[in-house]
């Protein structure tokens, strides 16, 4: 997963809080985004309001704190897409490997029309502890519906809800996830190799071929081209995640049943315990 750099958490300053509609109001979030105007402006994409007010005038004092884990409440996102098999196990062996990789499947795909959450796209992410998120296997398969709003180009202001699946566990190397309820959403083409956790691209794929798991990992700042990706799954998983226009976006979630195409994904118990190879790599790890 791919940790945001981020400097200790200070201790929170007085009267000063984070807002997201321009500075008008403080805004629900989590402790990280609103412990200093450094983590809520330069990570949490926020605006900062001092203890003299904001916006127009004499801003809000500080909101209590978001809902603490559990049926639901604020979390923080970041996206990733470092190819290894991950904490639940939910990949294959490629060919002429040893080291599992991380199913295609685990992209986002389009929710059936019509479906009981609201959802545009089903996926998974990687999850923190404080979401039940464990070194192996432990927080594996809970599922969440999460709603946020764009924050980049024409989906800046546009809500968007998905479901996604814990398919992967989100250390406290990353800062974020070490900080409170975070996603780190699976995403083809999106890691950051100069921050990445657990990136195996390279050793997994080769050297050329892994170029085409970083091709939008300067993105919102420089382009990102999807169409690098020769295999469908993870094409429209990369396009689908741009759509979203979400650049570590906060969001609100709720733990939710999962969906039949998100319970049927391959992972390690759906495996019989074991990395399956490509050559019998299971339907719902190769698509969804």
């Amino acid at each position: 997963p791919v940790p945001t750099p981020t400097p200790p958490v200070p201790t929170p300053p007085s009267g000063g809080c984070c807002s997201w509609d321009g500075g008008r109001n403080c805004g629900e979030t989590t402790d990280f985004c609103k412990s200093s105007q450094s983590n809520c402006e330069n990570f949490c994409n926020g605006q900062w309001i001092s203890g003299n007010g904001g916006g127009g005038g004499g801003g809000p004092g500080p909101r209590p704190s978001p809902t603490p884990p559990g049926p639901g409440g604020v979390a923080s996102t970041t996206r990733y897409w470092d190819c290894s098999g991950g904490s639940c196990g939910c990949g294959y062996i490629p060919q002429g490997s040893s080291d599992p990789a991380h199913c295609p499947s685990n992209a986002l795909f389009n929710a059936p029309s019509g479906n009981r959450y609201g959802a545009k796209f089903y996926g998974t992410a990687a999850i923190s502890m404080s979401l039940g998120g464990r070194d192996w296997l432990k927080g594996c398969g809970q599922c969440f519906k999460v709603s946020g709003t764009g924050n980049v180009g024409g989906m800046s202001g546009k809500q968007t809800t998905l479901v996604l699946k814990s398919a992967n566990f989100c250390p406290d190397g990353n800062p974020l996830c070490k900080a409170g309820p975070h996603f780190d959403i699976a995403a083809p083409g999106f890691d950051v190799r100069g921050a990445s956790l657990s990136n195996n691209c390279e050793k997994l794929f080769g050297g050329t071929n892994a170029e085409k798991f970083f091709a939008c990992e300067k993105w919102p700042g420089r382009g990102c081209d999807c169409d690098v990706f020769s295999d469908r799954t993870l094409r429209e998983g990369c396009q689908n995640f741009l759509s979203l226009g979400w650049d570590n976006v906060q969001v609100r979630y709720e733990r939710v049943s999962c969906p039949p195409e998100l319970e049927r994904q391959s992972c390690w118990v759906q495996n019989g315990e074991k990395w399956p190879p490509v050559e019998t790599q299971p339907q719902w790890c190769a698509n969804n």
